[in-house]
């Protein structure tokens, strides 16, 4: 009995070895490590979301602000999956598959049929008696009896009978007559077997299929798979990081109105709510906006009509008193010839930097009630046009209006200021009817790239102000540099050093984009246009002295996509004068930088994950001007070594994320300092901060 409850102890030990075994640790340690999701694309609001109205007094409450948004997040996810392994077999090894003769017997088959022993029966009391006086005559059993009704074994078996020592004989202890071992036996097996049965029922029903099998073992065999070429294959499990692009539902959406305004619904004005995304995302594109107007309901437009052409929504609306009563919208496509001389027009006055992805145009009039082709009387009111269409929607593209005045053979063009009023409609005040252009482009886009170098495409795309999902990428030398899609994404390599302009072509959404890829020393980049700086060079509104390495701003304005200004060149001065502007990303450099603000420079981007102002290398800003920055993403102005503000410039900061951060900071303008963070510090230093003179004021979040 003693005997049966420490098999019974080490079976219920193998088998909590068993279930441990087939616990898979490795994806519980790969979930935990799990990279984070990334958001790379947010669906489109409906029109009548993303564009809304209030009359003057409603309240907030009143707005639909959607509770859950759509998006494409991207995700690198660890997979098991199998692969095949080949193993060569030595041809003189026989076959593990085969099962050897035994005895003097005929050769093994292939299906071996075993004959099943009926269990003994139950012996009767009488006979149970005599065996008990029997075992207190014979103190040792004789195993010479058991080994003669072993079934034969293989010839392999018996080979390691013979090496091993022979097992001495077992000593049969009497029964105890006071318990007899029929009975206990008997509780102590049902109370073991029933523990197990209930804890580990499968694992009872296995270890009893086991020994069944054991019992029959060498009568089949595990043939592995052959190839033609004697190899053997196996099959093992591997992990594998891959890629994942999915569509997810974000709940618990929270709207705020942008730039820190208050809602204030008691007079008209305009506003722009963005979500709070609350969800563990790392949001790596444009957060979808709703725009409020607060209007007078009593005050309405004289003349509005619409119409749809090749899938494009075109809209008229004025004062009353502009057109007369019966009057009504033409809208239609142009002729070839036309179409033709009208983009030959356009082409003079668009910029030079500018690549057109998409381009459409229409002839648009005003008829009198009697059909008559009339003008606007521009002395009585305003008259705006407005185009709806999804590519408005495209973060990556700019939406420029044209009106194109004149017949065919003697065009003129005026660039109408469009304002997007809507998630997809774009809007320009304008003062007569003709021909209509409307493009969708996107700055010349350089990025610079060392030799011998792996870069993540998504940095590249950082860089030049692209962002969503990239469908494609090809180099026009792939000798140079290579661009590939591996499981950790898309990646670009730079071979060897090159000194010519490549074309790198990425297809997002269904628009290619051109990024221009050098491998020079040194860079300057102005409004996303390459400057060279090995010699003195201007453009509209700048200016850049090659010999003192210094570039001069003077009423320079940009509001592209892109950064206004990125450089990679050491201790380069920024010199500003009058007034100047730069809206969507700001300045960048990857070395140190000197700003001296003799005017006003003002800086606003809208990009999530976008810096006002950022230097790698230590930043100065000096000088008696003002600088204004404002930063949507994350720090207003920030370095990754030593920040100084000095003399007596004024620094207006605004930040999502931090106001100013540095390794060190240290401020000692005598001039105003105003530093605000929505989120987290107004001053963030990994190090110090050292204020010695001048009036600072610094608000977190």
């Amino acid at each position: 009995m003693g005997n049966q409850n420490a098999k019974r102890a080490l079976s219920f030990v193998m088998s909590m070895l068993m279930v441990i075994s087939s616990i898979n640790f490795s994806l519980v340690a790969n979930a935990a490590e799990s990279d984070a999701a990334r958001i790379i694309g947010f669906d489109a609001l409906e029109e009548s979301v993303a564009t809304q109205s209030l009359p003057i007094g409603a309240d907030i409450s009143q707005l639909t602000l959607p509770n859950s948004l759509k998006a494409t997040v991207e995700t690198v996810e660890e997979v098991e999956v199998q692969k095949a392994v080949e193993k060569e077999i030595d041809e003189a090894e026989p076959e593990k598959a085969e099962k050897p003769k035994t005895g003097d017997g005929p050769a093994a088959k292939e299906d071996v049929q075993i004959e099943e022993t009926p269990e003994p029966e139950a012996p009767a009391e009488d006979t149970l008696e005599a065996d008990a006086v029997a075992e207190d005559n014979d103190e040792v059993a004789e195993p010479a009896s058991d080994a003669a009704e072993e079934p034969e074994e293989p010839v392999a078996e018996e080979q390691a009978e013979e090496e091993a020592p022979a097992e001495e004989p077992v000593r049969q202890e009497p029964a105890d007559e006071a318990a007899p071992a029929e009975d206990t036996g008997d509780a102590s097996e049902s109370v073991d077997i029933s523990f197990i049965d209930i804890l580990f029922p499968a694992i009872v029903a296995q270890a009893e299929e086991s020994q069944d099998e054991s019992a029959v073992a060498g009568a089949s065999a595990t043939v592995p798979e052959l190839t033609g070429d004697a190899t053997e294959v196996t099959y093992e499990t591997v992990v594998e990081r891959q890629v994942v692009y999915k569509s997810v539902t974000i709940e618990n959406v929270e709207w705020i109105v942008a730039d820190g305004q208050s809602f204030d619904s008691s007079v008209e004005a305009a506003y722009v709510f963005t979500p709070v995304i609350k969800a563990d995302y790392v949001v790596a594109a444009t957060l979808p906006t709703i725009k409020v107007n607060i209007v007078n309901a009593n005050s309405k437009p004289a003349f509005e009509k619409s119409q749809v052409v090749d899938g494009v929504r075109v809209n008229v609306k004025a004062d009353a008193g502009v057109f007369p009563e019966g009057a009504t919208l033409s809208v239609s496509k142009v002729s070839l010839a036309e179409e033709q001389a009208v983009e030959a027009a356009v082409d003079e006055e668009r910029a030079d930097n500018k690549n057109v992805v998409e381009s459409y145009t229409f002839d648009i009039k005003v008829l009198d009630k009697d059909g008559n082709e009339i003008e606007p009387d521009n002395s009585k009111g305003t008259v705006k046009v407005s185009f709806t269409l999804e590519e408005v929607a495209n973060v990556n593209l700019d939406t420029d209006v044209y009106h194109v005045k004149g017949e065919v053979g003697d065009l003129s063009v005026d660039k109408l200021d469009a304002e997007e009023v809507a998630a997809t409609t774009v809007e320009a005040v304008t003062d007569g009817f003709s021909f209509y252009t409307v493009e969708f482009t996107y700055n010349n886009l350089q990025y610079v790239m060392n030799g011998d170098t792996t870069v993540a495409l998504s940095e590249i795309l950082d860089t030049v102000g692209l962002s969503g999902a990239v469908t494609a990428a090809v180099s026009d030398a792939p000798e140079l540099f290579a661009v590939e899609n591996t499981r950790d994404g898309w990646m670009v390599t730079a071979k060897q050093a090159f000194d010519t302009e490549q074309k790198l072509t990425v297809t997002i959404s269904g628009n290619e984009y051109e990024i221009t890829v050098t491998d020079d020393e040194y860079q300057l980049s102005i409004k996303g246009e390459s400057v060279n700086v090995g010699s003195d060079c201007s453009g509209d509104g700048w200016s850049y002295d090659a010999a003192l390495n210094t570039l001069y701003l003077n009423g320079f304005t940009n509001n592209a996509v892109g950064y206004g200004i990125n450089t990679n060149i050491p201790n380069l001065e920024i010199v500003v004068n009058g007034i100047n502007t730069i809206d969507y990303e700001g300045i960048y450099s990857s070395e140190s930088l000197t700003i001296s603000v003799l005017g006003t420079l003002s800086v606003s981007t809208v990009g999530d994950s976008s810096y006002g102002i950022r230097a790698l290398g230590p930043l100065t800003i000096k000088g008696n001007g003002t600088l204004n920055v404002t930063s949507n993403g994350e720090a207003a102005i920030t370095t990754e070594s030593i920040l100084t503000i000095s003399e007596s410039v004024n620094v207006n900061a605004e930040g999502k994320s931090n106001g100013i951060m540095g390794y060190s900071v240290n401020l000692s303008s005598s001039g105003t300092i105003e530093i605000t963070a929505s989120v987290e510090y107004g001053i963030y230093s990994i190090e110090e901060i050292n204020i010695t003179k001048g009036n600072v004021t610094a608000k977190g979040g």
